[in-house]
């Protein structure tokens, strides 16, 4: 599953964005992905959450 997650500088802040894969997973209904989707945000969740305390 594509997760494409952007890094960049604006103002001096380091900006994190990227599309959920959940919301990814609702463009392809007949994909029949079952818990991939929710599986794959967890963890780009926990790594973007671990690069904001760094």
């Amino acid at each position: 599953m594509p997760c494409k997650v952007n890094v960049w500088v604006k103002d001096g802040k380091t900006v994190i964005s990227g599309l959920r894969p959940t919301v990814l997973a609702q463009l392809f209904p007949h994909a029949a992905l079952g818990t991939v989707p929710q599986e794959v945000e967890k963890i780009i969740t926990s790594i973007v959450d671990e690069a904001k305390n760094v």
